[in-house]
């Protein structure tokens, strides 16, 4: 969308803040910031440096509208919470490091065990190497067995994150058929958004109602998860008004995203009235959410929890469930949050209009069910931010993720382009990725040191799973036969094994070391 009428803007510091107009333009198309530590720096400089960073000259229209996202930024900051993170979820900003840590967090949830342990002990027991970054610990899993409602709870200094477990069970799966639209009162004591269509306002004005599925299933846990999360949240300091010490993160896939909708949804609503602060720090990121309630809710949503992220993978089949039928404008189940439409070959595009969503979110093709496991997220995530980023920046996605999607999606990585998934190799050979096929057999090979030297993991992901494991059944026997020599010289000339790359023994004491095209 073209960016709003904006007057110049001059040099000095005496600038009016940004209108409305500005705001709501800014809600839908925020900055894009790689990491964190490139928007903690943009805290930290004065007025004239943040000007600078995104563009001096006030020419044309769209230096003008940088100028004023640049004001807007730093009107955010006004509230001056005490993190950066804070400041982050309440500025309108889109920061990959951060979603991506959504994403690792949605991908451990699905770790979380059927059934769940009696006590605390060996619940975090069983979940032991589950959250692979060193900064969060897990607090505990909560769950219910009449519902299988699962969620995990972790804390680090500045954050609490709540990740949902999406539909495993055919409990889940009746959950999710649960269709019908339930009066939800609750949502009564915040305002929608202002609009300026009168039938849009009207329908804002209704009673709000959510997918009844969802808010029986969260409810089966929420008073855990409050009883767990609200001591994390404030400082420990009585009397007066409670200060909110760290930002609430929710997240999940497919129903775990409609499950972190509500929590958010809820927590936001009660920190709002604790703290008196008209939006409180609190984030939802969802990957292939379905419709989670009426146009009512949705704009409530909106007005407490600004900071959500709507993820959808091209053709996925989920996020246009549950089907509205127009009888009228504004009836029936709409979404949450601000949709990022994502492909396979490294497009993304935020708030997508009804044309993109068409050509390129696969309207025409039609939904393919395969685009909703969390392996293909996971593909389009990585292959965007090496498109965008190339090699200067390492996506923080945790091992397991990777190894799933090498064992699920490895039809659609051969699909890619050869450049990106040639940049993507160095990421999916990194130490401690595991790749095995759906029968859990191992087909990474560890590497070896032989000689003075020392050999890199081979990349065995590009084999097919059942060659693959052939392959290394044959090899661990030391039974290298003239085919299977043969078949890897194939594999040599066709790019899918390197100089240099060693296969290892069960024994460990040697390898087999690519070299001149002979196997030593």
């Amino acid at each position: 969308s073209p960016a709003p009428q904006l007057a110049p803007v001059d040099s000095g510091d005496s600038i009016e803040p940004p209108t409305k107009e500005m705001r709501d333009f800014l809600a839908d198309h925020p900055a894009y910031i790689a990491r964190e530590e490139s928007f903690a720096r943009f805290c930290k400089t004065q007025a004239q440096e943040r000007r600078a960073l995104v563009g001096k000259k006030q020419t044309s229209r769209l230096a003008r509208g940088r100028s004023m996202l640049n004001l807007a930024v730093k009107d955010a900051l006004c509230a001056q919470p005490s993190h950066v993170i804070a400041r982050q979820v309440r500025s309108p900003v889109l920061v990959m490091e951060t979603e991506l840590l959504m994403f690792n967090f949605a991908s451990a949830a699905y770790r979380l065990a059927k059934t769940g342990a009696s006590t605390t002990e060996e619940r975090l027991k069983l979940l032991a190497g589950a959250v692979e970054d060193p900064r969060y610990a897990i607090v505990d899993h909560v769950f219910d067995p009449v519902t299988d409602t699962h969620a995990l709870i972790a804390s680090s200094d500045d954050r609490v994150i709540v990740s949902f477990r999406g539909t495993v069970s055919g409990t889940n799966a009746r959950t999710d058929l649960d269709l019908a639209l339930r009066p939800y009162p609750f949502a009564s004591c915040v305002e929608p958004v202002a609009s300026d269509h009168p039938y849009a306002r009207a329908s804002a004005e209704k009673v709000p109602k959510v997918h009844a599925g969802f808010v029986k299933a969260y409810w089966s846990v929420s008073h855990v998860i409050e009883r767990l999360v609200e001591p994390l949240l404030f400082d420990s300091s009585t009397g007066g008004q409670r200060r909110q010490k760290r930002t609430l993160f929710t997240t999940g896939h497919s129903l775990g995203g409609g499950l972190a909708v509500v929590c958010a949804f809820e927590f936001a609503a009660n920190l709002a009235s604790i703290t008196g602060q008209r939006t409180p720090a609190v984030q939802c990121t969802t990957f292939g959410c379905p419709r989670i309630g009426s146009w009512s809710f949705s704009q409530r949503f909106r007005a407490i929890v600004p900071a959500a992220r709507r993820f959808v993978v091209a053709s996925d089949l989920i996020p246009r469930t549950p089907i509205r039928f127009f009888k009228a404008p504004y009836s029936g189940y709409f979404h949450c949050g601000l949709e990022l439409l994502l492909d396979l070959d490294g497009n993304l595009i935020v708030g997508p209009n009804v044309v993109e969503n068409v050509v390129v979110g696969g309207g025409l093709r039609g939904p393919i069910k395969r685009m909703h496991y969390l392996s293909r997220y996971c593909l389009a995530l990585l292959v965007w931010c090496r498109r965008r980023h190339g090699a200067a920046w390492d996506p923080p996605v945790w091992n397991r993720p990777i190894g799933m999607m090498l064992t699920m999606a490895r039809s659609d990585i051969r699909k890619r382009d050869a450049y990106i998934v040639d940049g993507l190799k160095e990421l999916l050979r990194r130490e401690g990725v595991v790749y095995g096929d759906r029968r859990s057999i191992s087909t990474q090979t560890k590497s070896s040191g032989v000689g003075d030297g020392g050999g890199t993991a081979s990349d065995m992901s590009w084999l097919s799973a059942d060659r693959a494991a052939k392959l290394l059944v044959e090899l661990r026997s030391s039974n290298l036969t003239p085919e299977t020599i043969s078949e890897l010289g194939e594999l040599v000339r066709a790019q899918a094994l390197h100089e240099g790359d060693c296969l290892s023994l069960s024994t460990g004491a040697n390898g087999h070391i690519l070299r001149d095209g002979a196997w030593t």
